[in-house]
């Protein structure tokens, strides 16, 4: 049993970088560790514009750009946090991270998931995502990280990027989420890096189970980060070609709590996404679905998921081509997802000596 440390991106509002911390810390549980949420917090100025926007309509308790705020989203997902996910006390500021990690004695810290190699995601914390601030003592491992698109974004430097680089090659193991990762870990850092799986898709299925309302579902579902007449011409063919209604939300102030996030798409008689992780959920629950690729937010990772399963036609480039009669293979995507989940398994274990 190791005491592990986790340090990926503060969870703020974002149902897919909670998720996948919840994931990797179920998984670290059953293979017999301890694992601990370095619990990163943000000051309040440095927040995106997008939550600035989230605590408006909080505030105002109000429609914002036409979608209605649910004001105990901030609430729901705290308490989803603190109620399933282990974390050390608060961090907010770099200089608290050496005496916390001092304090706690990790034998290990893994750097992961999420858009980790992405240095301005990290806001107050960009110069720590290397994760030079443990004691040498300390196994480093980076587990499915991220650059969310196909270049390095934030780190122009060049001594900053010699001194990320200089801490990456003190890593026992690295990996990356996207298989275009792999190239960029060697272009950019000088490492050589595995590729594995979201930790949403590499913990089983069932530890999503408590989460689930089981109310019937006759209705579509679309999670759509950034609303466009695009969304709204696919999501207008859906209804016509199911004769069903598709609840929404989106990141412009409509917003449910995580559990009902998960329990909408695993009741959903279809899915409309432009979210990474409204794919993966999809997929985890073998839910028909069709993704708009966000490119603003790293195309790469789509093409990556997407090609992995073999459905690169789910990705769509004109609305106009959606079609409720396409069927998906689920026994072929699921013994794919059987194949690569051993794989990333076998690095996690490889990599913490177990």
């Amino acid at each position: 049993c190791m005491k592990i440390g986790i340090f990926t991106l503060p969870l703020v509002n974002n149902y897919g970088g909670i998720l996948q911390a919840y994931a990797l810390s179920r998984v670290l549980v059953e293979l017999g560790h301890e694992p601990r949420l370095i619990n990163l917090r943000l000051q309040r100025s440095k927040l995106s514009i997008a939550y600035i926007k989230f605590l408006v309509a909080c505030a105002l308790k109000k429609e914002l750009c036409g979608a209605k705020f649910n004001p105990s989203y901030e609430r729901d997902t705290s308490e989803f946090v603190s109620e399933n996910i282990p974390l050390t006390a608060p961090v907010c500021t770099p200089a608290d991270l050496k005496v916390l990690c001092e304090k706690e004695r990790f034998e290990a810290v893994i750097l992961g998931s999420d858009q980790v190699f992405r240095p301005s995601y990290f806001a107050d914390f960009a110069d720590c995502f290397s994760l030079g601030f443990l004691p040498d003592n300390c196994t480093r491992i980076a587990y499915a990280a991220s650059f969310g698109g196909d270049r390095l974004c934030g780190l122009k430097n060049p001594a900053d990027l010699k001194a990320h680089a200089a801490n990456l090659a003190k890593f026992k193991a690295i990996s990356v989420r996207e298989c275009d990762g792999v190239r960029l870990a060697r272009e950019c850092f000088g490492v050589n890096a595995h590729w594995v799986l979201d930790p949403t898709l590499l913990a089983n299925k069932e530890i999503y189970d408590k989460f689930l309302s089981h109310a019937p579902k006759r209705k579509g579902f679309a999670y759509i980060l950034d609303p466009s007449p695009r969304s709204e011409a696919a999501m207008e063919l859906l209804k016509k070609q199911s004769g069903l209604e598709v609840d929404e939300v989106n990141d412009r102030g409509n917003r449910i709590g995580i559990k009902a996030w998960l329990s909408a798409i695993a009741g959903a008689e279809f899915v409309l996404t432009d979210s990474f992780h409204g794919c993966v959920f999809s997929i985890i629950f073998n839910k028909p679905f069709f993704v708009l690729v966000n490119a603003s937010r790293g195309a790469s990772r789509f093409s990556s998921l997407l090609g992995l399963f073999g459905l690169e036609d789910r990705a769509l480039q004109d609305p106009k081509n959606v079609r409720l009669d396409a069927t998906i293979d689920w026994d072929g995507v699921n013994e794919a997802l059987r194949r690569k989940r051993e794989d990333s398994m076998k690095f996690l274990k490889t990599s913490l000596g177990s």
